[in-house]
């Protein structure tokens, strides 16, 4: 008798019909149907790959599961917990196995917390869940002899969850290069031919892997831990199999999960590859990666190569942190970016928008080394391209560890996950992460300060409205910190004073457990905004004049005095709703969103470049 699979690996959807494929569940698919005996044994179902909000109504509709695999990480997990809860409910002898970066390597307690669950697989799962699936055919399946479980009911749902709490198996398994070789691809082997036919009302993205593995062992990261410190690149052949098979199949965006793209010379080739696949037929018309850490002249030309060929939006320059203990305290110090501003100048020149990331509230990060880290990628000319993000404890990262949360002080509060620019939906189940709002080198009240100072330089400075004021200042003298800083000092009655005061109840929204976003559906349109775009919109689609006028009155008074033709070259220069036929929607989503996306907010040549680069 054939035995029923189901695989869920659940995405959020982006845009409005566009969503990717699930290649983490569609990989373990393809594996197992490689195995004769496995073949033989199960019928694998079409994975689950959208959330749907009734769990109930999809534990009903799975046909005698056998077993259940899911593939969870942050933006899932809370769905993916309930859906097994559903799944025990309605098929209580079903086998439920949990993978992916959100399943806790310290699992003590886990199933105490989620009975429902009965094993979790570590890291690879490719050869572990089909060591599972064969275990599952005997009549008395041991799980504790397969290498990378936690088993957490050794008996088998039969048993009515005779539960042996979280005692983990043999130490997790690295795949060898040979057996990553071996890895079958799921869109060559059609595990995904079915869905494509049956939902044409959606623009299908792919997930692509030339390597596995990352060099570094960053402790906010889990890309660098000791399962997969060693990178392992996929054959060639299959990585160009995989592309012909998206541009067959017309898909228009291809995402390279690596951790490091372009750290192999064989990356450039793959490039190539890719650009040629266009020319011929027309796909992929984009892709998008997670660069190289280091860059280098492979890095440099790869992505001019993708540009020219309008198919790349930028390279990441990532440094986390300009300050040199703070990379030591997150072991990142390996990383060398001293050369910063002239890979900056070299992107910029060459026509390839750069971005830099910044993490707020790093441990060892004090209010003035962020600021100062800022006032340095100002002034090495990196204006548009910064995108800060809050600190985050990830499940199974360094920094997550108890001990590391107490060396440093670190104290989080459970976040709400906010979908930059999606829709918001009615779905029930909320997604959560562990936001860092506090550590020993920066207490509460100085987590609020540069949570402000960040919004406020990403609001006017990155998106535009002050740039080239503040350029010109720093060529008189004026720093950027003191220009920003002094901003934040406006009185509650002026246009920016008021965008303080909101922006200050938002934080203290967010502070209390709420999410770190807003919702201006009347005006904007009903998507999700992070704060500083949100100003930026309320300040750009507003009393201009009164603003600017604001602005100087505040910098004559304050810093120096400025011509009044610098003030008026800043809002003449500035793109407006008017731009765009007056509609405002159309004016936030491509300025705010895909301008700030694409690094084509305003004219990216400040005329006062010269003066303060």
């Amino acid at each position: 008798m054939t035995r029923n699979v189901y695989l869920a690996q659940v995405n959020n959807m982006f845009g409005e019909n566009k969503a990717f494929l699930p290649y983490s569940v569609g990989i373990l698919q393809a594996y197992a149907k490689n195995q004769p005996d496995l073949k033989k044994a199960y019928r694998f179902a079409q994975p689950f790959f959208l959330r749907d909000p009734d769990l109930n109504k999809v534990a009903k509709s799975l046909d005698s599961p056998d077993v259940l695999g899911i593939s969870a990480y942050t933006w899932n997990w809370e769905w993916s917990k309930a859906l097994a809860r559903a799944v025990r409910k309605q098929h209580p002898n079903s086998l439920i196995v949990m993978g992916g970066p959100q399943v806790p390597d310290r699992s003590k307690g886990f199933s105490r917390e989620h009975p429902y669950v009965d094993l979790l697989v570590h890291g690879e799962g490719e050869i572990a869940f089909s060591d599972v699936l064969r275990e599952r055919l005997k009549e008395t399946p041991n799980y504790s002899n397969i290498k990378g479980l936690t088993v957490l009911n050794q008996q088998g749902p039969k048993s009515n969850y005779s539960f042996s709490f979280s005692r983990a198996t043999l130490p997790r398994p690295r795949q060898t290069q040979e057996e990553v070789n071996g890895l079958p691809s799921p869109y060559l082997e059609g595990v995904f031919d079915t869905l494509l036919k049956e939902r044409p009302d959606l623009e299908f993205h792919v997930t692509s892997e030339t390597h596995r593995g990352c060099p570094y062992s960053c402790e906010f990261c889990v890309w660098g831990s000791n399962l997969l410190a060693k990178i392992k690149r996929f054959p060639e052949w299959r990585i160009r199999a995989e592309y012909d098979w998206a541009a067959r199949k017309g898909i228009p965006m291809i995402y390279n999960a690596d951790a490091n793209f372009g750290i192999f010379p064989a990356d450039e080739e793959t490039t190539d590859y890719l650009i040629d696949l266009k020319s011929r037929t027309g796909f992929p018309q984009q892709i998008r990666a997670n660069w190289a850490k280091n860059s280098h002249d492979r890095m440099y030309n790869m992505a001019k190569k993708l540009t020219d060929a309008g198919m790349g939006i930028g390279v990441t320059l990532s440094l986390q942190s300009l300050d040199s203990q703070v990379l030591k305290n997150i072991k990142r110090h390996n990383i060398k970016f001293d050369n910063f501003t002239s890979l900056a100048k070299k992107y910029k020149e060459a026509g390839i928008p750069t971005y830099t990331e910044l993490i707020l509230a790093l441990p060892g990060e004090t209010y003035e080394t962020f600021a100062q880290g800022l006032e340095t990628l100002f002034t090495g000319g990196q204006h548009n391209g910064i995108n800060i993000y809050l600190c985050t404890l990830l499940e199974n990262a360094g920094m997550n560890n108890p001990e590391y949360i107490k060396n440093f002080g670190l104290k989080s509060i459970r976040s709400p996950i906010l979908q930059n620019h999606a829709t918001p939906g009615e779905d029930p189940i909320t997604e959560y992460s562990d936001t860092v709002i506090a550590t020993n080198s920066m207490p509460p009240e100085d987590f609020r300060r540069t949570f402000l100072f960040s919004w406020a330089a990403q609001a006017l400075h990155t998106l535009g409205p002050t740039q080239d004021i503040s350029i010109y200042l720093k060529g008189e003298g004026v720093p950027y910190q003191s220009f920003y800083e002094q901003m934040l000092l406006l009185k509650p009655d002026t246009i920016f004073g008021q965008q303080i005061a909101r922006t200050g109840k938002s934080l203290d929204r967010a502070l209390s457990g709420g999410d770190w976003g807003e919702v201006d559906s009347k005006r904007y349109g009903n998507i999700i905004w992070p704060l500083e775009e949100k100003s930026f919109l309320d300040i750009a689609t507003g009393d201009l004049n009164l603003f600017y006028a604001q602005v100087e009155e505040m910098i004559n008074r304050r810093l120096i005095s400025i011509p009044h033709e610098v003030i008026q070259d800043q809002m003449q220069r500035l793109k407006s709703p008017e731009d765009f036929g007056g509609d405002i929607k159309e004016y936030a989503k491509k300025v705010a969103w895909f301008g700030r996306k694409f690094g084509s907010l305003k004219n990216l040549e400040e005329r006062f470049y010269a003066v303060a680069g």
